[in-house]
């Protein structure tokens, strides 16, 4: 009854550009504030999602992105470079340190 067992994996997402940007651009290294850009699942699906400021996000215009119909906010993920891995945690969107895995450790569950 350990409600904080941290063998317990919240789904990882990655960030990714939109290919192509444009073809005249190249592809900017981070994510910029009000960039659309995408997020790769583990399972292979992709999800729409742009970088928006927690305050931008007006009541009416999409929220920055929709997870297993949960939304979450983007604010934290500009500046970010693409590639970055993220978890999906409960409180939102967390970027990982460099050299986390997607693939869920084996630890013999």
């Amino acid at each position: 009854q350990n409600h904080h067992h941290h063998h317990h994996h919240h789904p990882k997402i990655t960030m990714a550009a939109i290919d192509p940007y444009s073809s005249r651009d190249p592809l900017p290294p981070t994510l910029r504030e009000g960039d659309h850009f995408l997020l790769h699942t583990a399972d292979d699906r992709q999800i729409f999602a742009q970088a928006v400021r927690s305050k931008a996000a007006k009541k009416g215009n999409a929220p920055a992105c929709k997870i297993n119909k949960r939304t979450y906010s983007t604010h934290n993920l500009i500046g970010l470079p693409y590639g970055t891995v993220l978890e999906v945690g409960r409180e939102g969107l967390v970027p990982l340190p460099e050299g986390e895995d997607l693939l869920p450790c084996s630890d013999g569950v």
